[in-house]
């Protein structure tokens, strides 16, 4: 979970960015059942696609694995950057 405020975005979207520790990102969609302008619940998968392509509808050509390591997370509703978590991913 994400708790803060302001995370909607375009259209009342409800996402985050995270980011490796070589700076290739990929985009967490939230779980739009219990997720809401304060709070992001998503569960961490072993990959995420690197462009939004929820508009587009086309299939995700790249994506970042996600492996131990060290990741940064944020939101970027409206174009406006959040401050930045960092946490770490263990095997």
């Amino acid at each position: 979970e994400l708790k803060g405020s302001n995370f909607n975005g375009f259209e009342g979207d409800l996402n985050a960015w995270i980011e490796d520790s070589s700076g290739k990102k990929g985009i967490i969609y939230a779980d739009k059942n219990v997720s809401n302008s304060n709070l992001l619940h998503f569960k961490l998968e072993n990959k995420y696609c690197t462009i939004d392509n929820s508009y587009s509808g086309l299939p995700c050509n790249s994506y970042l694995d996600i492996v131990p390591g060290v990741y940064r997370i944020y939101v970027l509703p409206w174009g406006n950057k959040s401050n930045v978590v960092q946490f770490t991913v263990t095997p």
